[in-house]
């Protein structure tokens, strides 16, 4: 998909040409387009890439640390294997997700996920462990008071037998 609708003037136009280990220091590249390049490698510190469009790229083994990626949009993605560290998600909205063919499993380790709604959603297998669960609800009833009378009737039945 190419971002510029008009030709670039002819003495700006870069095409087939090999400028690899090149260097851009404290350059205007504003509404430059990229079509069919290689990357790979290739670093951006410290720079504006605000409203950048990516499209149909292999960003495999990319590494995106201290980014700003506010309101940003993310379709069609495989995000498998990947890692999110320290990542502030409010707002975020996740829709149509899914774990791929390999089911690999997502797990959420020391993260404050307070007033999520997880909503008609496959939630097979999932294990909640070691976490404040204080006011949560599954389907409007309170898994505080579920799991109290779980343990009364547990109780009972041990004191049973």
């Amino acid at each position: 998909m190419k971002r510029i609708k008009t030709a670039s003037p002819k003495d700006t136009l870069v095409i087939n040409e090999d400028i690899k280990n090149s260097q851009y220091e404290n350059c205007n590249l504003a509404n430059t387009e990229y079509y069919q390049v290689n990357l790979k490698n290739g670093s951006f510190v410290s720079s504006n890439v605000m409203n950048m469009i990516m499209s149909n790229c292999n960003g495999s083994q990319s590494k995106f640390r201290n980014i700003n990626f506010r309101n940003s949009s993310y379709v069609d993605l495989n995000l498998s294997g990947s890692k999110f560290s320290l990542v502030t998600l409010g707002g975020v909205q996740f829709k149509g997700t899914s774990l791929g063919e390999d089911k690999d499993p997502i797990s959420f380790d020391r993260c404050d996920l307070e007033s999520t709604t997880i909503r008609s959603s496959n939630l097979k297998n999932i294990e909640i462990e070691n976490c404040d669960i204080t006011g949560m609800k599954i389907n409007g009833i309170s898994v505080e008071e579920l799991l109290e009378l779980y343990n009364r009737v547990k109780n009972h039945l041990a004191y049973s037998t």
